[in-house]
């Protein structure tokens, strides 16, 4: 299922170790050719004709989300993870041991446990999500695997980029802040997963607005501390952000995908517009 060289090629995964470690506005990477291309390709086409999605909006984000926790899918929604063979051994793989002890070597980000949590979204054109920092529970990774367009680069005025922030520094009126302009645009290109470690108060991201025609479709997620290790106690701006995810008020009632102008096609790299 996973084809990145970084499993297997100790000199690659050097390379891509030291890339993340010097990675700015924080330490972040790119893996390219994340599994391989007529897996993922299956794996979508599974979500396309067999999941739907809430429509959701508040202040904060607009995107369309499929309300089924890949995690559980089996337990929650057994007729589903009948029809999703590719994408629940995506699942399988990226959470398997060898892909976290990479996942470890590459961050240096300490113990990851095998908890699974993962989720489809899209946006769509006009969808966003503003600034945040991700930090809630015992999430340790943040990662990305984009499902856009095969066979077609996606372009930096397309917008839906991953968006890093910088800190502002403290000065005698205002502690430490992200700056309100983004320093860093990684591109959703197909087959790829963009990954950086949870940090209170420092990993401020977003995503851009798509402008362009395509949606910008990924499975999302993240790798957890193991259940023996501390939770820190920080509070984190993502809280509000699953408050009103779980809730129903904002969302309209199930939308299948396809009445929607949602999947057309892309690929490419990490860049900066």
């Amino acid at each position: 299922v996973l084809r990145t060289a970084l499993l297997a090629d100790a000199a690659a995964l050097a390379r891509a170790r030291e890339d993340y470690a010097r990675a700015t506005p924080y330490p972040h990477a790119c893996i390219r050719g994340l599994c391989e291309e007529e897996h993922l390709a299956a794996a979508k086409g599974e979500i396309v004709q067999h999941m739907k999605a809430h429509f959701k909006e508040t202040d904060l984000f607009k995107v369309l989300q499929v309300p089924l926790d890949l995690a559980c899918l089996e337990q929650s929604a057994p007729a589903v993870a009948a029809q999703m063979p590719h994408l629940l051994a995506l699942r399988d793989a990226i959470y398997a041991e060898p892909f976290r002890a990479m996942l470890r070597a590459l961050t240096g980000c300490g113990p990851l446990g095998p908890k699974s949590d993962m989720s489809v979204n899209i946006y769509a054109p006009g969808h966003h999500l503003l600034c945040h920092d991700d930090v809630i529970g015992t999430r340790r990774l943040s990662y990305i695997v984009y499902l856009t367009e095969p066979g077609r680069e996606w372009r930096a005025d397309e917008g839906g980029a991953l968006e890093l922030y910088p800190m502002l520094p403290a000065d005698g009126a205002c502690a430490e802040q992200p700056s309100t302009t983004p320093s860093r645009f990684l591109l959703p290109h197909w087959n790829s997963m963009a990954l950086f470690e949870v940090q209170p108060g420092r990993s401020f991201h977003s995503v851009g607005e798509v402008l362009g025609e395509r949606p910008r479709m990924s499975i999302s997620g993240w790798f957890h501390r193991p259940d023996s290790e501390p939770v820190p106690a920080q509070l984190a701006s993502l809280a509000q952000l699953k408050d009103v995810l779980s809730s129903t008020d904002a969302s309209t009632a199930n939308t299948p995908f396809e009445p929607l102008p949602l999947f057309t096609a892309d690929a490419a790299d990490s860049a900066a517009p």
